[in-house]
């Protein structure tokens, strides 16, 4: 089974990382755009190391929460 996990974008232009996981085939679903330069999505687990070379290709901080019975296992990325 593949977890689900809650996903937060930071950065100057958050839509070059959701054109980018689109290009490469990465399913996100409940897009939300926070304010101008942060959104949050759902995906899949085992996205997760492919998100990460995304967020440092368009220099995003980014957010990732697993979901289990609630949120939990928060890990924090930093790029610059």
């Amino acid at each position: 089974m593949n977890a689900k996990i809650k996903v937060k974008i930071f950065g100057a232009f958050p839509e070059s990382f959701v054109n980018s996981a689109a290009a490469e085939g990465i399913e996100l679903w409940r897009l939300e755009r926070i304010n101008e330069h942060s959104l949050c999505f759902d995906t899949f687990e085992s996205c997760t190391e492919h998100l990460e070379q995304i967020g440092e290709k368009c220099s995003v901080e980014m957010e990732i929460k697993k979901y289990r019975e609630n949120l939990m296992d928060i890990r924090l990325h930093i790029y610059q």
